[in-house]
């Protein structure tokens, strides 16, 4: 197995209103993910969104309703801070759901003919899952972390629990459930 972590729109503007032990959980699991990667040298790939000023490259919806969020040149586009990231670790800027429309990732992928694609971050009702599906038209393995909704529904707020869940192909990471750990094999 040659897997690929992608850590999905851990930005400022998203998690800015998060409450501070919400916001410390996911944070905290997330380092434990890209610890492990890097552990194993893995690659980690942290995907961020950015739109111009004038929403010009923003999709339909922004532009008519004009809402301004995750804007380049602004705090609001960066990675959160808590978040460690070294310097062999890629960062792609991604102006659409996907994390492969539009991007660098689908030659990331094949220059480094990584075979499964394990998925962490929030805004998963969206950037993630659309992200998951382009996995799968590249006939990628891809490993979801399981969520949590916190909050009403209409929030969209989810939190990882550091388990796994293999969604499709071959089975070549095993879950510790006593440990809630991912073992990369």
């Amino acid at each position: 197995m040659k897997p690929m972590l992608i850590v999905i729109d851990m930005l400022v503007d998203f998690l800015k209103t998060w409450p501070d032990a919400e916001r410390a959980r996911i944070v905290d699991a997330i380092e434990q993910l890209t610890a492990a990667f890097h552990l194993a040298s893995h690659p980690n790939v942290w995907v961020r969104q950015e739109f111009k000023p004038n929403l010009s490259d923003a999709f339909v919806e922004m532009r008519r309703k004009r809402i301004a969020i995750t804007i380049k040149g602004t705090l609001g586009c960066r990675i959160v801070p808590e978040l460690t990231r070294r310097p062999d670790d890629v960062e792609i800027v991604k102006r659409r759901y996907s994390a492969f429309f539009g991007t660098s990732l689908d030659n990331l992928v094949v220059d480094r003919a990584i075979d499964t694609v394990v998925l962490a971050g929030i805004n998963t009702h969206a950037c993630a899952r659309t992200t998951a599906i382009d996995a799968y038209q590249r006939d990628l393995a891809r490993i979801s972390q399981t969520n949590e909704r916190i909050g009403a529904p209409n929030q969209r707020k989810l939190l990882c629990r550091n388990d796994f869940l293999m969604i499709r192909g071959e089975p070549r990471c095993r879950q510790s459930v006593a440990q809630n750990n991912l073992i990369l094999e």
